[in-house]
């Protein structure tokens, strides 16, 4: 089963400069190194890939083989229900470096601009990282699929039948909506269509 859910593919891949990803790796000396990445895309639905230009203990810390983890956060997708959890996806996976070849050129193809800039001689290389686990911030797998959008509410109208008028009440959740009351769902339309 994929790890990663294609209706996170293209707000992963514009997630820079807003919502700019953050790589973890492990340093010889046992720390985590946290930088942050504008070029995390989604190669596959098992795989991120990154463009990597540094020079740093980032850049010697990805060898092949390496563990990897990529935090990723937008909030206003914990507003439309489709990362609930505080907006946040994490990916743990393993390094694959790629200097040349297939691979590397797709990579470059698909960066986006501003780190497309920020190495003009390509001097960097792809790194694939095969994904071997996707969670959410409360350490749950990821939905396979987007679902229905729930930032909504239900807005009750009780109906006088003898004047024929409506009064509104309070918002409530969906469960409070008693029997006698007709109940409006008032929210959003979904992002992305349930399979």
């Amino acid at each position: 089963m994929p790890k990663i859910p294609k209706f996170l593919n293209e707000h992963i891949y514009s997630a820079y400069p807003d919502h700019t990803c953050q790589m973890a790796t492990v340093l010889p000396n046992g720390y985590a190194q946290i930088t942050l990445r504008g070029s995390v895309m989604v190669f596959d639905q098992d795989r991120l890939a990154i463009r990597e230009r540094g020079c740093g203990s980032t850049n010697d810390s990805l060898a092949d083989g390496a563990k990897v983890t990529i935090f990723f956060r937008k909030i206003p997708l914990r507003e439309e229900g489709l990362l609930p959890k505080s907006g946040v996806a994490r990916f743990y996976g393993t390094a694959e470096s790629h200097k040349s070849g297939a691979v590397y050129d797709e990579v470059w193809e698909r960066l986006v601009q501003a780190e497309k800039d920020r190495d003009p001689d390509k001097t960097g290389y792809a790194v694939l990282i095969n994904v071997e686990r996707a969670e959410d911030f409360g350490g749950d797998p990821l939905p396979a699929a987007a679902s229905w959008n729930t930032a909504g509410y239900f807005l009750p109208v009780r109906l006088n039948r003898r004047s024929s008028h409506a009064t509104t009440m309070p918002a409530i959740s969906p469960n409070r909506c008693a029997s006698n009351d007709i109940c409006l769902w008032l929210g959003r339309t979904p992002q992305i269509s349930p399979p």
